[in-house]
């Protein structure tokens, strides 16, 4: 079967493309993506898109402006609409150009889809770079989802990237572009060994087919293979991770007990799936090693404590929760010492404010969130009102003698990360008075008739 019916048999059985599609097809110049283009536009008309072209001309060679006139040419001949752009030699990085060009090859193929209303973006790569890319993530290690290599199919902000020659050689490509006379350029940095993917292509491969010659082709299969059984995994994968994780955009909330229940092999695939999605927008990764770094961190007994991952993000355990995500700014806290006399109202962080008043003379309570009474002759005016600090106990109301605040705090399992923002209410005689918000100290009361009292309001504006 001839290169051109094989494409077109392929392009039906996996059903790339319909008649409706706005496709967008990346040309370079070289020989696959001139193939590429040469085999879409012999698409029977059921199955052929609508077909727009992208070149970016990179500015890196001598040849660069034929190929960008050379495309022109082709797409002027054919009626297609063609999109182009140069690539400032000002922009040009001094390190990183090789994954530098693909970022912004990328970057101005999706404007170009948006711009356009285009919904899928096709690519020339073959079955040499679906075996250099299995070969080079082999060697990095990468996880086994990314062993499966370059998808046929894949997801691109909400669009699609269909690259339908995957299962042709290079060979294949040359063969047809000889036997049809297609005009094409040959891009002299692909000799390059200053690339690592060069080096893949033109050392290590060259290397390993004189062990087998098919060793490119079992390297696909390889990554089909894993493709096949990754599809099978992910769902039980994903069922497992939402039973016991929420992931939110740019926070994963993790239920640590429910996390524990699963096996080890289980646990680590439910943190790949997290982590993927957390750095899917990110610049940073993180290592395999974190995987299990950050299982057995969760593993340990420490009920408050964080783990530090790769760009700034950081898991915070607060009991049986467990929340990764970019570190929080400290909450507003009080200018210490705050006092607060009869009648005065004091401002507290995140919309709330804090009275005392004569019970009598107490103000509309429409915002009133919380109140205690107060004998008038138990307390020492005026009233301090404080962060929590070393050593502060307080007469629980309802319990005999004192406890220490931290204990108190340890036994309601109240997060690390909240501890520090508590306000304290203590008197002129330094007795706490009240943990706003959380726990009464013996001197509050229940309200007696015909007898003045004071009265502490805290309200919420939020």
């Amino acid at each position: 079967m001839q290169l051109a019916e094989r494409f077109t048999e392929r392009v039906i059985r996996q059903s790339y493309f319909s008649k409706d599609d706005q496709v967008l097809l990346a040309v370079s110049g070289g020989v696959d993506s001139m193939v590429l283009l040469n085999l879409m536009l012999q698409l029977p008309t059921e199955c052929r898109p609508h077909i727009s072209v992208a070149h970016l001309n990179h500015q890196l060679r001598a040849a660069s402006e034929k190929e960008q006139k050379a495309v022109e040419q082709l797409c002027k001949q054919y009626k297609l609409p063609l999109y182009t752009q140069k690539w400032s030699k000002q922009n040009h990085p001094k390190s990183g150009l090789e994954a530098a060009a693909r970022n912004q090859r990328y970057a101005f193929f999706l404007d170009t889809m948006v711009q356009n209303n285009l919904n899928k973006l096709v690519t020339a790569h073959h079955r040499g770079d679906q075996a250099e890319t299995v070969l080079m993530k082999l060697v990095r290690g990468s996880s086994l989802e990314h062993l499966s290599g370059i998808k046929p199919i894949r997801d691109f902000h909400g669009r699609k990237i269909i690259r339908p020659l995957l299962e042709f050689s290079k060979k294949d490509l040359y063969d047809y572009a000889e036997c049809v006379q297609l005009v094409y350029f040959e891009d002299e940095t692909n000799q390059s060994l200053m690339y690592s993917r060069n080096r893949y292509r033109n050392q290590i491969l060259p290397l390993m087919e004189k062990e087998n010659e098919a060793v490119e082709a079992h390297l696909s299969n390889f990554a089909q293979e894993i493709n096949e059984l990754w599809s099978i995994a992910r769902p039980k994968i994903e069922e497992r991770t939402n039973q016991c994780a929420e992931y939110t955009g740019n926070e994963i909330k993790l239920n640590r007990s429910k996390f524990l229940n699963e096996d080890r092999s289980m646990q680590k695939q439910i943190l790949k799936q997290l982590l993927e999605k957390l750095y899917e927008q990110s610049e940073s990764q993180y290592k395999q090693s974190h995987i299990s770094l950050l299982n057995d961190w969760l593993k340990q007994k420490d009920p408050n404590s964080s783990f530090d991952l790769p760009g700034g993000y950081i898991a915070v355990r607060e009991y049986e929760k467990i929340l990764i995500r970019m570190p929080q700014k400290s909450l507003a806290i009080l200018p210490e010492p705050l006092f607060i006399n009869v009648g005065e109202w004091i401002k507290l962080p995140e919309q709330k404010r804090l009275g005392l008043f004569r019970s009598y003379s107490c103000p509309p309570a429409e915002s009133v969130v919380e109140q205690i009474m107060l004998e008038v002759d138990s307390i020492s005016l005026p009233l301090k009102v404080r962060h929590r600090k070393p050593g502060d106990r307080i007469r629980v109301k309802g319990m005999n003698g004192s406890k220490k605040i931290k204990d108190l705090l340890i036994d309601r399992k109240i997060p690390m990360s909240q501890r520090n923002q508590l306000i304290i209410l203590e008197d002129a005689s330094g007795e706490v008075v009240w943990i706003v918000g959380l726990q009464e100290s013996r001197l509050s009361i229940s309200p007696k008739p015909d007898r003045m009292h004071y009265v502490l309001l805290l309200e919420d504006h939020s």
